[in-house]
């Protein structure tokens, strides 16, 4: 997930030289034999057609970014070079339908780690059951229905704050750019990986949150491939400077009182799909087609606030387990839990949606423990005050 910069400097998308997608072709990959169902093939139809929408004709992800962007060489030595977007294209494989050679019909167990997937798209590359990428390909991974997604880079462990998307690169010396890509797609009604947010005050549904997060992810995908804003990026931000995060931007408000409002969302028919930062419009800017009316906020939170803790610093205690607590912060979804046994010179990070879990202690031992909240946004909120307390030997 993506972390949110105050700002307060202005806004602008510049082309820093390095690759970008001309003529996008998107590849989805649907992985799990979850994907076989009835159900699902009705899904898979559907999340073709929401792909076919965005990368042709005059709704075309790609029409509005040439429309919308006036980018140009930021650093000598880039003149003549190309950095515009055309139009795009999805492949299919054989069907739509989970017969066709985009789902990967195996086994997948209930949890799945993140980090397998560059093995699990360059083997169906071996395989040939998906084209051989290109400097133009983005392989679109959709995890198995019911599987729960961890993030290798928490620690390879259920964290519960799994992303919902994200665009990455893995070696490939075939292609001009020694790079192959894909987005990972968190699948619809996954728990716990559920984009927050409403349109016209009705919370999105699964399917919704996943088109937003499929745009979001495809816009960066096609604009900033190698992940490193060599491509379209705003260079004042370093951080989070890709154009779908440029959406993102924080009312005036919002930053003098530390509040973050998460993509400014739309209607696009019937899918739901994010604002994109326009250099032309100097702010977000709604996809051709969809319903200014309808826009809306994601969930903001505060980030200054943070929880209130039980037991309460100095508590000495023989209970072990012992139960932790904290008070709950409005719009969090879950909350980082960190429990530091200063005897020992260990420590031990949960998370959870609830606002208190229960962990071992040691008699004895000094331990001290904070929480902070986070939103499915991605906003982070404040760590709560360090309760210290020892456990009677």
């Amino acid at each position: 997930m993506e972390r949110l910069e105050d700002r307060s400097l202005p806004s602008g998308v510049i082309y820093a030289g390095g690759p970008v997608m001309h003529n996008p072709l998107v590849v989805p990959i649907f992985y799990g034999s979850a994907w076989t169902s009835t159900a699902q093939a009705n899904e898979i139809e559907m999340l073709h057609t929401f792909l076919g929408y965005i990368t042709s004709g005059n709704n075309a992800l790609m029409t509005f970014l040439n429309g919308q962007y006036n980018v140009g060489p930021a650093t000598p030595g880039n003149a003549g070079r190309s950095y515009t977007i055309g139009s795009g294209s999805v492949w299919s494989g054989n069907s739509a339908e989970p017969t066709g050679n985009d789902v990967v019909n195996v086994a997948v167990p209930s949890t799945l780690i993140d980090s397998t997937y560059p093995s699990i798209i360059q083997h169906e590359i071996a395989a040939g059951h998906v084209p051989v990428p290109t400097a133009n390909t983005v392989y679109l991974f959709f995890s198995p229905p019911g599987t729960e997604v961890y993030d290798s880079v928490t620690r390879g462990v259920p964290t519960g704050r799994e992303y919902y998307g994200y665009h990455f690169v893995f070696p490939d010396r075939s292609t001009t750019t020694g790079y192959g890509y894909y987005a990972a797609i968190i699948s619809p009604g996954n728990a716990s990986q559920t984009l927050s947010g409403d349109i016209d005050g009705k919370p999105l549904n699964a399917f919704q949150a996943v088109t937003e997060t499929i745009t979001h992810e495809v816009a960066e995908s096609i604009t900033d491939p190698n992940c490193d804003d060599s491509g379209w990026t705003d260079p004042a931000y370093p951080d989070d400077g890709e154009i779908a995060d440029m959406g993102l931007e924080p009312t005036r408000y919002d930053q003098v009182n530390d509040f973050y409002q998460k993509n400014w969302l739309t209607l696009l028919g019937d899918y739901v799909v994010p604002q994109l930062w326009s250099n032309k419009a100097r702010g977000a800017a709604a996809l051709p087609g969809a319903s200014p009316g309808a826009t809306t906020s994601a969930t903001t939170l505060s980030t200054r606030i943070g929880p209130t803790l039980t037991p309460i610093s100095g508590l000495i205690t023989q209970q072990s387990p012992s139960v932790f607590s904290w008070s709950s912060i409005k719009n969090a979804n879950w909350y980082e839990f960190e429990l530091e046994d200063i005897t020992a010179n260990t420590v031990v990070m949960q998370t959870t949606a609830k606002t208190s879990l229960i962990d071992r202690v040691t008699a004895g031992h000094t331990y001290r423990w904070m929480v902070r909240a986070f939103s499915n946004d991605g906003v982070m909120g404040n760590w709560s005050t360090i309760s210290r307390f020892t456990v009677q030997a």
